[in-house]
């Protein structure tokens, strides 16, 4: 399994994901990145008037990809 990290932008600001997380492939992982998106604007941490993203590193492959919140906030409506 592939290591992805979820660092998340909000406006100007970028909080890095130091950890990471171990998942079987980028599918999981983009799906991972919605739902980490509908709960934290759902919990009001991330306001939905915010401009906000999930950028997904994987490492060893390299795979990197971006997950507006937008975009979980429109596939939950």
């Amino acid at each position: 399994m592939a290591r992805y990290f979820f660092h998340v932008s909000v406006e100007d600001r970028v909080v890095l994901d130091r950890e990471g997380r171990e998942l079987p492939n980028c599918d999981v992982a983009r799906a991972r990145a919605l739902d980490l998106a509908r709960r934290m604007l759902a919990g009001g941490v991330i306001k939905h008037s915010q401009r906000a993203a999930f950028h997904v590193v994987g490492n060893p492959c390299g795979v990197r990809f971006t997950v507006p919140f937008e975009e979980a906030n429109a596939r939950a409506n």
